[in-house]
């Protein structure tokens, strides 16, 4: 109910979401908990918590070294569970969607993950890596435990596919702008219309833009189209890796980007 509740709210005021991305656990458990909290103290409206994974098949190389950095410093699935509990313990209201990839949620168990996914504080699933035709258990628990399930249409998808996409979601449907992987290109308003328009046509689910908004002058773009949200995670992410070592100024530096994605959309 957050995200939809998150949402509703926005668009009685005519306002769009700020979804920021992090990875769990980078740069440390600790520090990771201060990022979430900032996230929403300067302007974020939903989470992204990305479990580290040392293979991504979508992921630049800003966040495949958040991954790296995370998993060395001990992050596990377990303890991402333990960090969002730890983060409603302060923050009962701002949505938060784990964003992973199936290897790890199938091999730790897809009843207990979606169970405990849930008791944790965790609103939404996005699987990244998982297929549509080979979804229905996910998707079918994460319903039973009143999880979103969070699913993603990218510039290769055909209408028909579109159509099958938003019939299976829920939460909102995550649109990737570029072609590629994200920390790489730029978004381009005009290639984004035509999905848009399929979503439309199949679903009243919110729809956020993700992959390509680097900076506040893109997103102030991209929020031109008919759209309710905006992703940004590689420029978040970057900020913590050129700011290892010096707390106070990663924090400082985040907290000035997320205001300035914050107030350009």
């Amino acid at each position: 109910m957050r995200i939809k509740e998150k949402f509703q709210n926005l668009q009685k005021n005519n306002k769009k979401a700020l979804i920021s991305f992090v990875v769990a656990g980078d740069p440390d458990y600790d520090l990771s908990l201060e990022i979430m909290h900032n996230l929403v103290k300067n302007g974020t409206d939903i989470i992204e918590i990305g479990l580290p994974f040392l293979d991504p098949a979508g992921d630049g190389s800003i966040i495949e070294e958040a991954s790296k950095r995370a998993v060395h410093n001990g992050a596990t699935l377990e303890k991402l569970f333990n960090l969002v509990e730890k983060f409603r313990q302060k923050d009962e209201e701002t949505p938060i969607i784990l964003m992973g990839y199936y290897n790890p949620i199938y091999y730790f168990g897809l009843e207990k993950f979606t169970k405990i996914a849930k008791e944790s504080g965790i609103d939404g699933l996005l699987i990244v890596d998982l297929p549509l035709e080979e979804s229905q258990d996910l998707h079918d628990l994460a319903m039973k435990n009143a999880l979103d399930v969070v699913n993603l249409v990218s510039q290769n998808s055909s209408e028909k596919r579109i159509e099958k996409i938003c019939q299976n979601s829920s939460g909102f449907i995550y649109l990737v702008s570029i072609l590629g992987i994200t920390g790489t290109k730029e978004a381009d308003i005009s290639e984004n219309l035509p999905f848009i328009n399929h979503i439309k046509k199949y679903s009243n689910l919110p729809i956020a833009l993700g992959f390509g908004i680097k900076n506040p002058d893109i997103a102030k773009e991209v929020t031109k189209l008919d759209i309710d949200a905006i992703v940004v995670g590689s420029s978040f992410v970057e900020i913590v890796t050129n700011n290892l070592g010096n707390k106070e100024k990663l924090l400082n530096d985040l907290s000035k980007s997320v205001q300035g994605f914050s107030k350009n959309i």
